[in-house]
């Protein structure tokens, strides 16, 4: 593991039409660069790349994720979403004996419904979910369990829920 002050490369791939391809860090970007040729199916694309060195790993973590979030390269998965927030209109559910699930189900669909959650964003978490209403994280995992089953929410590994590309 490189130390913190490590310099560090950012780096970013450009395809013939300089739309940006991908965005990351490297200690060695020729060797990165050689990497993304043998594992990367879009690396064909490249047609050019640019290397900005900064002063430690650290700084050039910092300066990916914001690169990614701000310029929404095509290839990278992490950090290349927007996250849906919570409507300030969310009742709490805490007084409800019985349908829990359902009605935060409901909730979600709302939010679905009314395009203040679009798709192909990220949903909030589970466990602020179930604070937002007031239940216990098995519901709003119930909840959500059963919107996957739906499709109306996706996971895609690692990154959490989504709102579903075919949600209604």
């Amino acid at each position: 593991m490189p130390r913190s002050s490590e310099r560090t490369a950012l780096y970013r791939f450009y395809d013939e039409r300089d739309r940006l391809l991908y965005v990351g860090i490297s200690k060695d970007p020729d060797q990165r660069w050689r990497e993304h040729q043998q594992l990367s199916p879009w690396s064909r694309q490249i047609s050019r790349r640019e290397v900005e060195w900064l002063t430690s790993r650290r700084t050039a973590e910092v300066a990916e994720v914001a690169a990614i979030k701000s310029e929404r390269p095509a290839h990278n998965n992490r950090d290349n979403f927007e996250t849906a927030q919570l409507g300030n209109d969310w009742p709490s559910l805490a007084g409800i004996k019985r349908g829990k699930a359902d009605a935060l189900a409901e909730l979600i669909r709302q939010e679905i419904r009314s395009a203040r959650w679009r798709p192909g964003q990220k949903t909030p978490s589970r466990e602020v979910m179930a604070a937002a209403v007031g239940v216990s994280l098995s519901t709003a995992e119930t909840a959500t369990d059963r919107l996957l089953r739906e499709g109306v929410l996706v996971h895609r590994g690692g990154l959490g829920l989504f709102v579903s590309r075919r949600a209604p």
